[in-house]
């Protein structure tokens, strides 16, 4: 993303190299910004996801998934969530198999 070079060559310049990291740069760019690099970062995994083929989703659309991600590592056996507990999250599995109403589900 041509931006964020740009953005981060000016923050570098502006507040010095050794003491801003890139995680204290990115809480200061612009929501804009932050939008657009996550769409970029995320967008072709997100497009594959099998809930999402198929339909025509905007790109505002993938923009807002992408800003809410939260990435989890569950150790080996252990529960996503509780058996017969309701959840509202949505998790996409990157790597391991998972155990789903009688399915086993390998990534």
């Amino acid at each position: 993303c041509m931006v964020l070079r740009v953005f981060y060559r000016f923050a570098h310049t502006c507040y010095g190299g050794s003491n801003g990291s890139m995680k204290d740069i990115m809480h200061s760019v612009t929501p804009n910004l932050k939008g657009r690099l996550a769409y970029r970062v995320h967008r072709d995994w997100l497009m594959n996801i099998s809930i999402f083929r198929g339909i025509k989703l905007s790109k505002q659309f993938y923009v807002g998934v992408s800003q809410v991600l939260d990435e989890r590592i569950f150790a080996p056996l252990e529960n996503v969530i509780e058996p017969h507990d309701q959840s509202d999250v949505l998790f996409v599995v990157d790597c391991g198999i998972v155990l789903s109403q009688g399915k086993v589900l390998v990534a």
